[in-house]
Parts: structure tokens; sequence; C-alpha cells
């Protein structure tokens, strides 16, 4: 059996860096939006909902403009049935992380804007 401990570690190409920085920011807004997940024992369940959501974004955005049907068996694509999956399981984990509509409207309404987010939640004391 080889030794394959010492082997040179592989860098993350610039692809995957965006992508895990993406991952990041939609944990932070769930943060910023619901108060409640900012805490260690949800973090976990966090970046898989927000790996799950990514995932399923670009999976749509790779799809949405193809025919529903394969040209060369006249069947379903397979992608539609991994798409399906994905929102399941997005759903799921929501649920397990108790994000209501309210709180997702307020991430899709907002993506990228973390500071509007922020200043939302932010309780002013005038007096």
């Amino acid at each position: 059996m080889a030794d394959t401990t010492n082997l040179p570690e592989r860098q993350p190409t610039r692809r995957a860096r965006k992508r895990d920085q993406q991952i990041r920011r939609i944990v932070r807004q769930l943060r910023v939006v619901a108060p409640h997940l900012d805490r260690p024992e949800y973090a976990a369940v966090l970046r898989g909902f927000a790996m799950v959501t990514l995932t399923l974004e670009r999976s749509y955005a790779a799809l949405r403009d193809r025919e529903v049907m394969s040209a060369k068996t006249d069947e379903l694509r397979s992608s539609i049935d991994v798409i399906g999956r994905l929102v399941g399981q997005q759903a799921k984990l929501a649920a397990a992380l108790g994000l209501v509509p309210a709180v997702m409207g307020k991430l899709k309404a907002k993506p990228v804007d973390l500071a509007g987010a922020i200043a939302d939640a932010e309780v002013v004391d005038d007096g």
C-alpha cells in the first residue's frame, strides 16, 4: 500500500475559493436575518444549507435555458430529478434551522445587501 501522507497538498483553484467565499457570504447573511442561528451548534447545518442553496441555484441556472426533454431519448432529463432532490434537501435543512418563509423572503429580497440586512435587524434607541 502506497504512503499518501507525503503527497503535496493541492491548493484550491480560484473557482473553488470563490465558491467557498459565496458559501461564507450566505452563512453570514443567514446569521444576520435569523439571529437565533448565530450559535456554534448551527455552524455545520448552516454551511450545508448554504452549499445546497448555491448548488441548487447554479444547477437551475444551467438547466433553465435547456429543453426539459432530451432530444436523444425523448425523456425527461435526469437533471430534473437532481434539482428536485436539491429542493427537498434545502427544505429539510431550512426546517431544521427554523427558517420560516419571512426569513427566506429577506434573503431573496436582498441577496447581496448585507449592510441593508444588518440595518434592518438593528434596533435603534433614540432616547
